[in-house]
Order: C-alpha cells, then structure tokens, then sequence
C-alpha cells in the first residue's frame, strides 16, 4: 500500500501470539510471558490452545484458529485483556492446517474442506463438507472458495449454498506429480504456491475454466511458503533447507509478468506473510514474529520483531492488534497505540485523532477531526459523485441519505455521506471489467483515463474534491483520503444489467446506485425517489461493508433474514412496514428439507412481518415474524418436519430457482466489514469481483412484486394502493397528493397559553 503508519517505535503494535502456554490462565500486562523488543510494545493478555496453531484468522470480536490436531478453536477476544475460548471442532485423526472466515461461516482445511456455521460461535457445526486429494490451502472470494490441493491442483468451489458445495472449476500443473500448497485470491487472479515452493499466478476470471499465465520460481530461497497480495503486489514469505528464510516482494500489476521488487534475508524460515499500510508482518519460525518496513518495496527493511516463545506460523491483523499462530505456545497479546482501533471502524485511533499523513513529511494530508472522526464512535466515509449531461442529472435527494445516516446513527455509528461534484454521464457503464475506451467504465470516472488523479479536466480522476485535486499536495492527500473513504457514483444504467439499481464490490470500496433507468411505476412502487435511493444506497453500501444478501452468504430472500440487503426486503414492495435496516439478529436456523417446524416459525420480532414463497408464490398477507407459519400452504400452522422452498419467490429472478437447503439467519450490525484496505478489490484495476452471481433488483421487478401483494387487505395491491399498509378500501385522498387520507400526517396546531 501507498499510506505511511507512524513509526513502530512512537506508539503501542497489538501483537496476538497463538499456541499453548503452561498457564491455565492469563498473566496480568505486568508480567509478560515473553520478551519485549521494543518499549513501545505493551503487553495485554494470553490463552492457551491444546493443539499447535498453525494459521489463525480473526472476525469482529471472535479468532478461528486452525489448531492441527486440536482442530478449530474460537477465541472471544472482545476484551484482549482477557481471551477466552467458546467453542470448538475436532474432525478425528485429521490436522487443521488452514482457516478463512467470511459470514457466518469458517472454512477449514485438514485433507478436506471443512464449511462450518459459526453463527452460535459457543456451537461451531458443519454444514458442508468438500473432499478432493488432499485439501491443504485456501481463499475466499465472493461466493467462492479456492482450494489448494496438494495432490489435485487448484479446485475452484463455488459455496452460494454453503450446505452443497460444488466444484466449478479445476486446474492441474501439467506434468506434474503434486498439486498446490497455499494460495491467495485478488481480482481476477489466484497466487499459488505449489508443492515445489515456486509461484503460480492463474487466470481465474472464468471459475469453470482457470488457466496459469506466469510463473516465479523462489530464488534465492529454496521454497515459498505463503503469499499476500496488497496494492498491486506480491509478498512471499520463504525458507531454505537450513531454516533460513527471507521475504520476496514482486510487482505484479501486470499479472502475466511478476517483476522482482526486493527481497530481504532472515536467519529463520519465514512461514507466513500479512500486509497492513506499509508494514509486512512475517512469522519466522523459532525466529518469532519480523517486522518489516515496505514503504520502499525495492528496499524492504526490518524495524522489529518480537522473540515469541514458540514456533511463529501464521498472522492475521484485526482492529489493531496482530493475531500470530505460535505453534506449540499460547495465545499473547501486545498493543500499539499506532494501530490501535479503539473503536473498531477500521481507522486507527492515531489518524482519526491527528490525521494522515502519507509521506511523513510533516504535513497532515487528511484531517479526520475537521471531518467529525472520533476514536471512540465507529466512522465511515463515502464520497458521493452523480453523474449528470445537459437537461437531467442524478445528484441523490439529501433526505435519502439522510434516512440512511439516522438509521446507522441509530446503531452508534457515524455515517459521513458526502455529495461532492457532478461527473459525465455515461450511459450504460461498465463496473465489473474496464472498457476500451477513455470513458466507458467506473475507472475511468474514479482515476481518469489515461490515469490522472489530480487535475480538473473532463477527463482526469474525479475522486477526491477539486480542491484537492487542485493542490500542490494533491498525490499525497489522494492517496490518504483513499484509505478512509469509499467511493459512489449515482448514475443512470450499469452495463451489466439494463435497469438494475445498483451494483457494488464485495466487499470493496468502490459501488454504484443506478436509478436513473427506474421508470416512475417502478419507483412509486417502492415509495418514491427517496424510499429507492436510500434503500438501494444502503444495500450496496452493505456489500462494500462485507454483506451478502444471505448476510454472511450469497443465499437470497431467506424468510428469517430481515435486512434490506434481502432482495425481499431491500425494497417496500412487499411489506410496506418493513424498516429500512441491517437485520438485527441471527435468527434460527430453517432446514428446507424436512426441517420446517410451522408453530415455531422463525422466531422473529413482534413487529416484522415474513415473506416467503409457497410453491414460488408469495404468501400474502404475509404473516407476523413472531407467531406460526404455513410453511406448506395447507389449511393450518400445525406441522413439523415440513420440507418446502421457501424461498424461492418466481417473480424474483435471483429467488425462482432457489433449490433445499440450510437458510442461516445472521446479524448484520455485528458481521459489518469496515476496513475495507484489506478487500482483494481494495487495490484500483481492471477488474472487481462483483458482489453476486446474479444482478441487483431491476425497476420492472419492482413492480411485479408491489402488484403482487395487498398487504392490507383493502382490494388494492401495494403497487396501486395510495397508503398500502393501512385498510383504506375507498382509496380517498382529498389533496390529490397520490398519499390517501389514511396516511396522511396533518399538522397539530395547539393553543397559544399565555402567562
């Protein structure tokens, strides 16, 4: 990455250490257990795990730890003085050797893949299950999961039904007798270390079809171990066969052709490699933890380690602290004030209290105090653009973000909604991949084409204000405000689906709302202009923020999730009642397939209604959240084990084919992604992984789904009815304002008392 973190040495580096200590319970931050290497750092706590930690991974207030034979272990670590562990899963005979969190869900390798539902975190419980050779690594993206296979090769696993795991797409090293170690996904490409040690950089822009396009062997080690990308390269951990080891760094913004940057030599095999701002964190074995400066790629240089007692394997860095797998040892915590995240909003404490200063020159780049930041309340920025030609423009209605500011502020959190300047239209255009033109796609609006972030032509980035794009110092306060502010652009059609209301990264920075095709039948049966830019703003700003319209998966118009980021719910169309909101709840679990229990229902709130499909056709009225339901359309609300698919609504594209499965609840609120400079579409390119396989909700959808329902019961359908939610079979609206009579809100004039 490009920003500066103020030197190690000024502030507190919270540093998570994971294994198995002697201590049943944790030292006092007196009384550390292992040596400090720098004044700066502060010891916090400890907590042991039975197995050996191998690779950790850490999810709001909980850390996955793939503990060998001690299998998954899940650490609370809300409060780091005092880490505890909850739950936990064993598969018999078999060593946990890698781990990813997204949602609801880890995924696990141990010689298979392993999809296990945290959302009891105190219950883990697997819900699908995926075998091939030998699964060794993987990542995650979107709705899938890329599986290294030392005996296979690269297994792309598409995981939308997390219950039915199914292979899309299959890559094997021609010629070769071994498979993958580990790999990494950014973009449109996967990073594979294979079980030689060398790099293997793939194609994986079509999931059915990977293909290899380069390869980098690992000189001078002996062998790669694991690789991050950030920014546009590659950082590799490595070793050599007399456990020395070193970190490798290659530009790879051009995929096809891994240039060499730096390397930098350690006496210990490196195991391991994660990337935050310009330090790169790499676990070294018996060597501890090495901290390396790479703010000059071509120079990397180390400014810290910390001796930990066991055997450093694995990193992951998390709302200020650094979370090391250590083997054998147990779980330490440290702190550092520099990335120190009091809040948890993914802005260390030190830039919303002093502001960003990129090229540590003296000059703060950013100002996050003049912009409202504070440590102590969760922040998040987005600057808003609006396309506009002569005669129309799409600047968004101030009330709607408005709306949607109140409804974060409501969760404790800061929405900063800035409008900012109108930008050429270009009508559709393309998000997903970059056009050949100078102005066809959202890159050529955010960085300009050819690329020019400072300046005020037509042509050159409109990210960031004139006046910053104005400045001397421009480069520098670009480069800080796209570490704090994700980027929107209203405009009229996406190119990827005609209609469609939006379209956004997964998570990311960088998302659209597009209603500017919406005709004014589709948006009178959403509620207006208004109701339709604050709940689509909100559903893909909530990609960006990590949700999927499963929350923490890809499954759609799920009964039992109450969110706008539901296609169900994302509009009023069907339930007029329903409040624009994350869903606040993980609610219960519903099995399809012979698990329905209709006098349970889904154990919702008293004031939320369900909608779900019977046979495809949506229930209406539909009923209450907290009584019983008919799941299966008969003339009671009596039966269990029912099977049903629920949720498939045919009317809605994304729901008509929905197939059995497991429908999760989940809680938005708490599964928010903030930091968004740790997203694989973090660095700016050609492409972004998109938030779903299927296009967002299109204006004729719209208002099939509002004729669909009368939610009031009065013979009018919600698309025609002049206040849908209250019986108003007369339909009398005395000011002709198209709001009936029943809804309207008169003015209550009071006496004058005087004294």
């Amino acid at each position: 990455m490009s920003w500066h973190i103020a030197q190690l040495t000024r502030g507190v580096v919270t540093l998570v250490l994971v294994g198995a200590f002697a201590e049943a319970e944790a030292p006092s931050p007196t009384a550390p257990i292992v040596q400090r290497q720098m004044p700066s750092l502060e010891f916090v706590g400890h907590l042991d795990t039975p197995g050996s930690a191998y690779a950790i991974t850490v999810a709001g207030e909980y850390a996955y730890v793939a503990d060998s034979y001690g299998g998954l272990r899940v650490l609370d670590v809300s409060n780091p003085f005092s880490p505890s562990e909850v739950g936990a899963h064993v598969w018999p005979g078999s060593s946990a050797e890698d781990i990813a969190a997204s949602g609801n869900y880890v995924y696990l390798t141990n010689g298979v893949l392993e999809i296990v539902d945290v959302a009891n975190p105190a219950a883990p419980t697997v819900v699908g299950l995926f075998q091939a050779g030998n699964v060794f690594g993987l990542a995650v993206a979107g709705n899938y999961v890329y599986v290294a296979d030392l005996q296979l090769g690269l297994i792309i696993v598409d995981v939308s039904n997390p219950a039915n795991p199914i292979e899309v797409g299959f890559y094997y090293i021609p010629g070769a007798s071994r498979g993958y170690d580990k790999v990494a996904v950014a973009g449109d490409y996967a990073y594979a270390i294979t079980w030689g040690g060398a790099l293997d950089i793939l194609d994986v822009s079509n999931p059915s079809n990977p293909s290899s396009i380069a390869g980098y062997g690992a000189q001078p080690c002996f062998s790669f171990t694991r690789v991050a990308i950030a920014d546009g390269r590659a950082y590799l951990s490595c070793w050599n066969t007399d456990n020395s080891g070193g970190l490798r760094i290659l530009d790879i913004t051009n995929p096809g052709q891994p240039t060499p940057l730096g390397f930098l030599n350690f006496v210990s095999g490196a195991r391991s490699v994660a990337v935050t701002g310009d330090y790169a964190l790499v676990p070294a074995g018996n060597s501890g933890l090495r901290v390396v400066d790479i703010s000059n790629p071509a120079s990397p240089n180390e400014v810290d380690y910390y001796d930990t007692p066991g055997t450093a394997s694995g990193v992951a860095v998390a709302n200020g602290y650094i979370y090391v797998a250590d083997g054998s040892n147990g779980v330490v915590i440290l702190r550092d004030a520099d990335l120190a995240d009091a809040d948890g909003d993914g802005l260390p404490d030190a830039w919303e209290l002093d502001g960003l200063d990129v090229n540590q020159d003296g000059t703060v780049d950013l100002n996050l105090r003049l912009l409202g930041a504070d440590p102590a309340i969760k922040d998040i920025f987005v600057e808003i653009d609006y396309m506009a030609t002569a005669g129309h423009d799409h600047q968004p209605d101030p009330a709607a973000l408005a709306d949607v500011e109140r409804v974060f502020a409501a969760h404790d959190i800061a929405q900063h909604l800035i409008i900012d300047e109108a930008v050429p239209e270009i009508e559709p255009i393309l998000f997903s991949t970059q056009g050949p033109g100078a102005a066809d796609d959202f890159n050529d609006l955010k960085l300009g084409n050819p690329v020019e972030p400072c300046g005020t032509g037509p042509n050159d980035g409109h990210f960031g204000s004139i006046t910053d794009r104005s400045s001397p110092n421009c480069m520098n306060m670009i480069d800080a405000r796209r570490q704090v502010f994700r980027y929107a652009i209203f405009g009229h059609d996406h190119a990827h689906q005609i209609g469609s209301s939006g379209i956004a990264e997964l998570p990311g920075n960088d998302f659209m709302v597009t209603l500017g095709g919406w005709t004014n039948d589709g948006l009178n049966a959403v509620g207006g202009r208004r109701a339709a830019e604050a709940s689509t703003l909100m559903h893909e700003l909530g990609h960006t923020l990590g949700l999927g319209h499963g929350g923490g998966d890809g499954v759609n118009c799920k009964p039992n999730y109450l969110s706008v980021m539901n296609y169900s719910l994302q509009f009023a169309y069907f339930d007029p009642t329903r409040p624009l909101d994350y869903s606040i709840q993980s609610l219960p679990s519903l099995d399809e397939n012979a698990g329905l229990s209709e006098p349970a229902g889904i154990g919702g709130p008293v004031d939320r209604r369900v909608i779900y499909g019977i046979n495809g056709t949506i229930e209406t009225p539909p009923p209450p959240a907290n009584g019983p339901i008919n799941w299966n359309g008969d003339s009671d609300s009596y039966d269990i084990n029912v099977t049903a698919d629920i949720n498939r609504i045919s009317l809605m594209d994304a729901c008509a084919t929905a197939g059995l499965s497991l429908l999760t609840g989940f809680n938005d609120w708490g599964g928010l992604v903030y930091n968004f400079r740790t997203s694989s579409d973090f660095a700016d390119g050609s492409t972004r992984i998109t938030p779903h396989a299927v296009a967002e909700v299109a204006t004729d959808q719209a208002v099939t789904a509002a004729e669909s329902v009368d939610f009031d019961e009065d013979g009018f359908s919600n698309a025609s009815d002049n206040c849908p939610a209250i019986l108003n079979p007369t339909q009398t609206d005395t000011d002709g304002d198209g709001i009936g009579d029943a809804c309207e809100v008169y003015p209550v004039y009071l006496p004058l008392i005087r004294r």
